[in-house]
């Protein structure tokens, strides 16, 4: 399967549904709360997977990304990631220190780099409302709401 550009932002902005929903409980492992869920879009044809990670001493520190699961058996392919700080700024482009989102692209991909190598600083994310407005917005899907409802 080909990855374009466009495929790419398809496959992040198309309407998707809850085909399994997470638990109604974040889980703790390795200091971490964690949760997943899966996604299927309307049309039946695309399956992904939403997960949810919250550092618990740090919760600033956090990650929510969309994976697509491939039909045909290839790599899943994270095409959409927001992460929190997560660590200092040890170079003049480090992005660990401040709030940023990773998005798939098609160079990345055809280079066989991780897909959403990239990231852009982005300082409005700051708490888990903040995150999952921002996340909801950029991939939509029916029942949002009411599952980060959960986490607040």
């Amino acid at each position: 399967m080909s990855f374009n550009q466009e495929f790419i932002h398809f496959l992040i902005s198309c309407p998707k549904r809850i085909k399994e929903a997470p638990k109604k409980e974040m889980v703790c492992e390795k200091g971490h709360l964690r949760n997943n869920m899966k996604l299927i879009s309307d049309d039946g044809k695309f399956e992904f997977e939403v997960f949810i990670r919250v550092n618990q001493a740090f919760p600033e520190n956090f990650s929510i990304g969309l994976v697509y699961i491939p039909r045909d058996g290839t790599s899943r392919i994270t095409l959409l990631r927001y992460n929190g700080p997560h660590g200092p700024q040890n170079s003049i482009d480090s992005h660990h220190a401040s709030s940023h989102i990773h998005i798939a692209t098609e160079e990345n991909i055809s280079k066989g780099l991780r897909a959403e190598k990239s990231a852009i600083l982005n300082y409005g994310i700051r708490n888990l409302s903040g995150r999952d407005i921002f996340f909801c917005e950029k991939m939509w899907y029916h029942g949002s709401r009411q599952i980060f409802s959960l986490y607040k």
